[in-house]
C-alpha cells in the first residue's frame, strides 16, 4: 500500500512538471496571452488530469512568476513585455559576476563541479560525429551549457546569490527549452571552455569575458524572439 501511495504522489508530481513546462512555454511564447485568467477548472478540462496536479501546478507556477495570484483568488498571466527578458539577462550578469568576484577573494575553491559540468559538455562533443539537427538534442546541449552557469555561482559558496540565480533560471531554463538559441555544440564548449579557464586562472578579463557572452546569448535569443512576436514597449 505504501509503494501504491508513493508511485501515485511521483505520477501526481510528473503530471504537475508536464503541465508546468506546457504552460511556461505558452506563456512565454504568448500562445496564451496576457491578462487570461487560469483556474483549477480551466486546466482540468484543458488535462483531464486530476485536481491535485493542476492545483500545484498553479501554486509552483505563481512562486515562479510565470502567474500572477490576484486578490480575486484567481491566477492571470502577466503582461510580460521585452524588457522583462532583458532584464533576466542582465540580472544574470550582475549574479554571475558577483560570484567570480567572491570565488577571486576566496582562499580556497573547489573547482570539480564546474570542470565536470564542463566535461559533459566536451564528451558530448566528442560524441557528435555530424552537426547536430535534432531539436531535443539542441535543447539539452543548451542546458548543459547552463549548468556551468550554475556551478559558477554554485562554487562561490554565498547562498542567497545562489538562490537568486536558482529563481531567474525558471525563466532562463523555458528560453532554451524554446530552442531558440542557434549556436554549435562546438562553439558553446569554446566559448564555456575558455570561461572556465578566465575563472580558474582568475583572469584580469575574466569579467569582461562573462558578460560578452552572457550579452551575446541575450542578443541572439531577443533577435530570435522578435521574430515570432511583437511586444508591447515598456518604459
Amino acid at each position: 500500500m505504501d509503494v501504491l501511495k508513493k508511485n501515485n504522489v511521483l505520477s501526481r508530481s510528473i503530471i504537475a512538471k508536464d503541465i508546468m513546462d506546457e504552460l511556461k512555454k505558452d506563456i512565454i511564447t504568448k500562445k496564451i496571452s496576457a491578462e487570461t485568467k487560469l483556474t483549477e477548472d480551466i486546466l482540468l478540462r484543458k488535462y483531464d488530469v486530476s485536481r491535485v496536479p493542476v492545483r500545484s501546478a498553479l501554486r509552483v507556477l505563481a512562486e515562479q512568476g510565470f502567474l500572477e495570484f490576484r486578490k480575486n483568488g484567481v491566477h492571470y498571466v502577466p503582461n510580460f513585455s521585452i524588457k522583462y527578458f532583458e532584464d533576466i539577462y542582465d540580472i544574470r550578469i550582475l549574479l554571475e559576476k558577483k560570484a567570480v568576484d567572491i570565488i577571486f577573494k576566496l582562499d580556497f575553491v573547489n573547482y570539480t563541479p564546474l570542470l565536470q559540468s564542463l566535461n559533459v559538455l566536451k564528451e558530448r562533443l566528442q560524441a557528435q560525429k555530424t552537426p547536430n539537427t535534432n531539436k531535443n538534442d539542441n535543447i539539452n546541449n543548451s542546458l548543459l551549457a547552463l549548468h556551468i552557469h550554475y556551478y559558477i555561482v554554485e562554487i562561490s559558496d554565498n547562498k542567497a546569490l545562489l538562490h537568486a540565480w536558482n529563481t531567474i533560471s525558471n525563466f532562463t531554463q523555458v528560453f532554451m527549452r524554446l530552442n531558440l538559441n542557434k549556436v554549435s555544440l562546438k562553439e558553446s564548449f569554446e566559448t564555456h571552455n575558455v570561461l572556465c579557464s578566465a575563472i580558474i586562472q582568475k583572469s584580469p578579463n575574466c569579467l569582461k569575458i562573462l558578460e560578452d557572452h552572457i550579452k551575446e546569448s541575450k542578443t541572439i535569443f531577443l533577435n530570435q524572439y522578435k521574430k515570432f512576436h511583437s511586444f508591447p514597449i515598456t518604459t
